[in-house]
Formats: C-alpha cells, structure tokens, sequence
C-alpha cells in the first residue's frame, strides 16, 4: 500500500494543478455575451431580432474582433451559425442588436443553446458561457404583437390590455379551456422604445401587428415614418391611436393620411383646434379602417378621459382584429354574428375534407386532430417549381439507361469475365480483368452523367413581384435554384434584403434530384454572415448535382414604378370579354405573344361542395387571359376535383379529370386548408422559408380578383400579380 501511496498523491497534486489552471484560465477572459430575454420572443418564420449584452472588463480602453454565435439543439444538432465581423467592445457594457435569419420552420425543438465564440484581433479566442434561446418550434404557430413604447420590454396598462384584445387565439373557440402551454397558437407582444424603431421596412417582418400610441407616432423620424409604410405597403398591418387632447404638428398629419392611402387633397382624416379626431367620410365614427398596397391601416382616438380599451366598443374592437389580422370574409361574417366574438372551425373541417380523401364528411371526429393545428406548412407545388428553374440542357439520366449499363456491367464481370478469358486460356487473370472493367464502366457513367447533367447555367429563378393599384412594386420574393457540378462551398450575398436557405423535400420535392451517393437535401446547416438587412452572406456547403434553393424577400424603400412600361393602373372588370381581350393584346404588346396570364378569385379550384349555390358561377372564378395555363405545375401532387375554365373569349373549357396537377402560382396566390389559413386570407411578410407569406387572395371575397402574369425567359420565370377590388 505504501508503494501506491506516492503515485496517488501525484495523481492528486496534478488534478489540483489543473484544477488550478482551468480557474485561472477563466478569469482571464475579460469577456461576456449574454442574450436578452426579449430574443425569445419571435413569431414562427420570421427574422429574430437579437439583443446582445457583452461586458468587457480587461486592461485595455476595448478589444476588437469577430463574434461567431453557433446555434445547437438540445440534442447537440448544430442548426446555424452566425458571424459578425468588425465588433469593437468598449470598457463596460454595450448592447447590440443584429437581425438574424431563423432555423428551418421545419425544427420541432424550442429551446436552443447558443455559443458565443469571440475571435479578437489580436489572435486570442474567447470560448463563452452559453446561452438560452428559445424559438418557436413547428409544434405550435408565435405570433407578434410589438407596441411602440417609451422604452423597451415596457407596456402601460392601458397597452396591454388593447394588445391582450388582438392576441390571434382570444377568438378561437374554447381558447380559455386549453391550457396555455398547450395551445397549437400563441401570442406575443413586444415593448419596443420609438428610438429604436427600425429604420427599414425589412426590420418590421420581426411583427404580425405594430401599434403605435400618440405620445411615440408623433416622435417617430422621417427614416422610421417612412420604414413603416413600406412595410404595410408590402402586407404588413399597423393600428394608430391618438390621443385627442394632443394635436398632431401638420406634417405628421399629412404622413398619417398618407399611411392611410389618403389623397393629398382630400385627407380621411384631420384633427380639430381640440384635437378632436375626424374622418371625412363620417363624422361621427370611431375607427377607420383602410387598405394600402397589400397591408392594413387602422386608426382611432382616445377622447378626453378615456384610456384607449376604454374608447372602443365591442363591434368596433371586433372589427379592428378582423382587418389587421386579414380575416377571411367568412370568417369575418362569423365573429360579427357570433356572440362571443369568434370565428369558427368549420371552414378548416371542410378544407380537410378536401384536401384529404382519409375523409368522407365534416362530421368526422378525427377532423379535429387537423383543425386545430396551427403550425407552419410549406406551399405545395415544389417539383414544379424547381423543375421549370433547373439549369437549362440539364437532363436526369434515364432509368432504362442506368438499368441498360448496370445489365452489361453485370453480363462483363460475370459470363463475359468466365467465357473470354477461358477461351483465351487467361482465367488466373481474373483478378486483372475485374477492376479493369470496374474502372472503364465506372469512368463511362461519370462521364455520362457529367454530360447529360451539365446545363448552360447553374439555374434559375422565380421573381414574385406584387404590384399596387397605383402601379408600384410593394415587394419583390425571388426564389432561386442553384445545382453545382461540384462539390463545395457556395457563397450567396445580400444586399437590402432578407434571405434564407430552403429545403427542396419540404416544398414537396422528392428524392429523384437527391444525389446517387444518398445525400439528403439540407443536411448542411447554413451560416450567416454580416448583418440584415443591410448587408450580409450566407455560406452554404454543397453537393454535387444536389439543387439547392434560396429565398430573397425585397421591400423598396420608397415607391418603385413597375419597369416594364406596363399600364398597372388601368382597370379592369374580369367578367367583361371585351376589356378582357384588351387586357391581353396589351399584356402581349408589352410582354411578348408569349406571354401567360389569368385571373382568379374564389372557387379558383372549382370545388362545387363548397357552396352549391355557387355552382354556376364556377366557371367564371378562373379566366386565362392569354398563353398556357399548365406553367410551373407539380406532376406528382394533385388536387382532388375537375376543372371549368373559361377562355379569354367567353367559351368555356371543361376538363373531366379527375385530379388537377398543383399548381405552384395559384398555391402561392391563395391558401385552402385547416390551421391558420382557414381563418385569414394573408400573413405579414417574414421570408420563411415554408413560403407561408406568399399568398395575397381571399379566396372566399368573391370581389377580389388577382391578376396573375407570367413571363418565361428561358428558366428564369418573372410574375407580377395585382389584387382587383370591383366592390
């Protein structure tokens, strides 16, 4: 025992020393990062607005470097990495907020660590504490409300009780019944100071709804005035309340009417000596509600003595969630009639019923299991999509060609390996042979694939760009598709813009693009460098022949006209043939003979179960302007119904299949299914990644039209689309 005695005390001393060691290691480094509480509150797809607190405690005046942010699951799954690049930390405490793009809405987890790794200039590395995150996971949908307040994470009394009356799920049925932390949709609200409100339309995607109090409207800047019209301009929605004992500076004045889409010359609304808030339309109403491009405006003062809950009543406060949310029309019928105020489950059950063939009728007890989720889904139609934007000349190799070659592969080593060489008396050469014909039959496919897979480009693309009745562009959503020939990294840059990575399979692409070798489409986990919006990369590693897909969302920051020299502003009514054969010999004029257009409102998908009273207008709900209708079309997914379709010239086509190919144009136009889509007709732009922010139709208004014009040019695709009231 004495012999152990001097080797454990060794082991002993040497366990304290790096005991030691690790201490001391720590207290040198002179840096913290820790994550504000309010970066956990995000709505599902959305950009996350990031608060930072680094503490910077060494000898110097500061430190510079890098910050690298790795985003790892519970699991120990790293899902993204983020980088900023030029960081200079002063003594003390600094705040810093980047904009950063989420993981894939697909993640079920809500938790995440994130580790900090510093990276100074001086060439020393800062391994920091981690780091709690918490996301919206796929289980359930987080929306956002953020108020302008006088300073951040702070909500009046008064704010959070009008906030807590537009909170989505206050109006599902049987809400109160379910236990918060298992409810499939949530609301959050968002203090946020009006000196930190964006400067840029793209840093309001963090919100569903902002609204805006007298004593922060009136602060707010030119840049930040000008961030939220654009932004409610591309589909976001905004609530402005005053206070009616505090007149507005007439600037103000004049930007609040045009927020509202007001003329110049004949302003909505003005203010009396008193402060008392009026609208020319009527005098004596409490709330006005107006559209702007594709977002919504309310605005409503609070009278003497009032607080803001207090000055609305319960219609009004009804009507108010019905247009900042985009209600569906008859949804919007639903919560007006109803008692309580809320909107039913039966269109979600009967968007089931259609979209799921497991189901015979709406009775069924298993349709509430779907009904009631609200979590993010993907747009269909992705085989269409990327079929129609994979590089051009590109060719799949066929299988009676892969089935051909392995056949004479097999017939070489095999018969022919045993009869020539046996003939020849050179069977002890076998082992020659073999590899050699492995080689030759090896190097040919290669050399085939390269060839038949090779196209002119690396891919192209689809540019979304949604169009005012004014003839302004109010957003641009570019998909693009890239298939390398190579294996690597793959850089893609972002200027003004949001931008994030997509996964093909989730679109509803299958595996037939998936390389040979069994590489799954996203394993590669992004990294995002720079800061949103305003500059920023993303660095995806890539396979070879594996198409990877990308989303860019634009906002212009003041009114773009549409470059095209087409007349936007015209209007048109969809059932008059004679304005219709105009629309197309323009279109044509402007656009080529090649040109594809069609306009499309409610029953689009000519389903006669819907309503039976509607049966005779089906027809009539999907007009093809001009060109072909079978344009960007998912082979594999179908529709379960017929189609009616009437021609530009009044005929009517009828088409006796019995499932229609998905389209991905009209599944990005409007939404048909349970969740969140059975209750509104359109979502604030987020650039998610599932393309849940595409759609702009009510397919249940049957006064609203959309105009859809596709241009081709080779595999890059351009679509405009217009909404048309004809109310």
């Amino acid at each position: 025992m004495n012999n152990h005695f001097p080797s454990i005390r060794s082991c002993c001393i040497a366990f304290l020393i790096c005991v030691h060691h690790q201490t001391c290691f720590a207290q040198k480094v002179p840096i913290s990062v820790e994550v504000d509480v309010s970066s956990s509150m995000n709505r599902s797809g959305g950009p996350i607005p990031l608060t930072l607190h680094t503490h910077y405690f060494g000898s110097k005046a500061g430190i510079a470097g890098n910050l690298t942010l790795n985003l790892i699951t519970t699991t120990g799954t790293r899902m993204a990495t983020y980088q900023f690049e030029g960081l200079f930390l002063t003594k003390g405490e600094q705040t810093f907020q980047f904009l950063i793009q989420p993981p894939t809405s697909g993640v079920w987890e809500d938790a995440f660590d994130l580790f900090p790794v510093f990276h100074a200039d001086s060439g020393q590395t800062y391994r920091l504490q981690e780091q709690l995150l918490r996301l919206p996971g796929a289980n359930r949908r987080s929306c956002v409300i953020t108020v302008a307040s006088n300073a951040d994470d702070f909500l009046s009394e008064d704010q959070k009780k009008l906030a807590a009356d537009l909170a989505f799920e206050i109006r599902m049925p049987g809400h109160e019944d379910v236990r918060p932390a298992s409810r499939s949709i949530m609301t959050l609200f968002r203090g946020l100071s009006w000196q930190n409100f964006p400067n840029q339309a793209l840093e309001h995607c963090v919100s569903d709804i902002v609204i805006l109090t007298a004593d922060t409207f009136s602060r707010l800047s030119e840049k930040q005035c000008a961030a939220i019209l654009a932004w409610v301009k591309a589909g976001g929605s905004v609530a402005v309340f005053l206070d009616e004992t505090k007149p507005l500076e007439g600037s103000r004045m004049e930007f609040l009417n045009e927020l509202l889409n007001s003329p110049i010359e004949n302003p909505l609304a003005y203010q009396l000596s008193s402060g008392k808030l009026q609208f020319s339309h009527n005098s004596e109403a409490e709330l006005l509600l107006r559209n702007n491009g594709l977002g919504r405006v309310a605005l409503a003062g609070s009278p003497r003595g009032q607080s803001l809950p207090q000055s609305l009543g319960d219609e009004a406060t009804r009507e108010l969630y019905i247009h900042l949310w985009k209600v569906r029309k008859e949804q919007r019928e639903e919560i007006l009639a109803s008692t309580n105020g809320e909107w039913s489950f039966d269109p979600g059950r009967r968007y089931t019923v259609m979209n799921n063939q497991n189901f015979g009728n709406m009775n069924d007890p298993g349709l509430d299991n779907f009904t009631r989720r609200f979590r993010p889904t993907p747009t269909g139609g992705g085989n269409g999509l990327l079929e129609q934007t994979l590089p051009l000349g590109m060719e799949m190799l066929p299988l009676w060609l892969i089935g051909t070659t392995l056949f004479f592969y097999i017939l070489a080593i095999g018969p022919g390996d045993y009869l020539l060489l046996g003939a020849l008396g050179l069977r002890k050469y076998t082992w020659i042979f073999f590899p050699i014909v492995t080689v030759l039959f090896t190097a040919g496919a290669i050399v085939t694939a390269n060839y038949k897979m090779a196209g002119n480009n690396d891919g192209g693309r689809v540019l979304i760009r949604d169009i005012s009745a004014e003839g302004h562009v109010v957003r641009e959503n570019e998909i693009s598709t890239y298939v390398p020939t190579t294996g690597g990294q793959k850089l893609v840059d972002a200027k003004r813009e949001l931008l994030t990575p997509i996964n093909p399979q989730q679109l509803g692409v299958n595996h037939q693009y998936a390389t040979q070798q069994g590489y799954d489409f996203g394993n590669s986990p992004p990294v995002f460098r720079g800061r949103f919006p305003i500059e920023a990369q993303l660095v995806q590693q890539v396979h070879k022949w594996s198409p990877e897909m990308v989303r860019r969302l634009r906002i212009p920051a003041e009114p773009t006209t549409e470059s095209s020299g087409f007349d936007w502003t015209q209007k048109i009514a969809p059932k008059d043939s004679t304005q219709r054969l105009s629309l197309a010999n323009r279109l044509k004029s402007t656009f080529g003979e090649n040109v594809n257009a069609e306009l499309i409102r409610r029953n689009a998908r000519n389903d006669s179960d819907r309503n039976p009273n509607d049966r005779n207008n089906e027809a009539f709900d999907r007009i093809r302007i001009c060109g072909d209708e079978n344009i960007l079309v998912d082979q594999t997914q179908y529709n379960p119904y017929s189609q009616q379709v009437v021609n530009v010239n009044g005929t009517i086509t009828f088409q006796d299949s019995y499932a229609d190919p998905v389209s991905f144009l009209r599944s990005s136009a409007f939404r048909e299914e349970a969740g969140m889509y059975s209750v509104v007709s359109q979502l604030s732009p987020k650039c998610d990644d599932f393309l849940e922010d595409l759609p702009i139709l009510d397919p249940t208004d049957d006064k609203t039209w959309l105009l859809l014009v596709t241009v081709q040019n080779g595999n890059d695709w351009d679509i405009y689309r217009q909404l048309i009231t004809t109310r």
